[in-house]
Parts: structure tokens; sequence; C-alpha cells
């Protein structure tokens, strides 16, 4: 099965997209609990322990990426790999990376879901946001990222 460079591409960076965002996020959420003083230290802690798993995703994301996305040309800079066989061998280790964090997502989620809420007052947002609820939406955004993916063949 050959596969565009270009679609490779897409799923890379919008993984990269989301995963920031959410990581945004949840810092964000982390330091407004933080300022909130000593309120909610559970749901502090739970948050400190969410974003650990987010770091030992992104960093495994990131040695993905160095070692299959990227090839180094021959000025010793990185390039996408571009070549057929290169390109699928990328996707595949993608996938079987994905398939590793899918779960690590689904269990941040379930956690999450059995937190007490934040007041909602704390976590409104630039307009009207609710930061709590975003980071739920994200966060299913990543548990589903395989729909993505398999959208981006169609």
């Amino acid at each position: 099965m050959a596969v565009s460079p270009d679609v490779l591409w897409e799923i890379n960076n919008e993984y990269r997209k989301r995963l920031s965002l959410l990581m945004g996020h949840m810092n964000l959420l982390e330091q407004i609990l933080k300022a909130q003083g000593s309120a909610q230290p559970a749901l502090r802690a739970a948050i400190r322990r969410i974003r650990a798993t987010l770091e030992e995703i992104d960093a495994d994301h990131h040695n993905w990426r160095h070692a299959h996305f990227y090839r180094l040309d021959e000025n010793g800079d990185r390039r996408m790999v571009t070549e057929p066989d290169a390109v699928l061998r990328a996707l595949e280790t993608f996938l079987a990376l994905l398939d590793r964090h899918l779960g690590h997502f689904r269990l941040i989620a379930e956690a999450l879901a059995d937190l007490p809420r934040p007041d909602p007052a704390l976590t409104r947002v630039i307009r009207g946001g609710d930061l709590w609820q975003m980071c739920l939406e994200e966060l299913e955004a990543l548990a589903t990222y395989d729909q993505f993916v398999e959208e981006s063949f169609r």
C-alpha cells in the first residue's frame, strides 16, 4: 500500500496540534487551581498526574518523530521522510504508537470524569469557554484519533 507523504504529514501535524493544545489547557487548569490555594488538593494532584502522563506521551511522540518521521539530509538537517518505504514504515510505527497512547487518553478521560468538577466560575476563560469542558473535548478528540487517521485515507 502506497501512502502519500502528505497524509503522513497531516496525521503527524494534527496529532501534534491536538496534544499540544490539551497539554497547554491542562497546564492552565493546574495554574488556575494552584492560584486558588489549598482548595481541591485531590483535584490538583490528579491534574499533576495527568500532566505527567501527557508529558510522557509527548516525549514518546517526539522520539517517534526523530526515529521515523525525519531523516537527515546531506547537510545533516532533518527533513520529513518522502521515500515510499520510509513513509509506510513511519505510518506503521505511528499506528503502533497511537495504539499505546489511545489507552492512556481513555484512562485520563475516565479519571477526569471521576474527579470533582472545579467551580465553573474558575474555569471560564476567554469568549465564555469553559476550560474544564475544553479539556474533556480535547481528550475525546485524542482518544478517538484513530478515526481521524482512518478518515485521512479516504
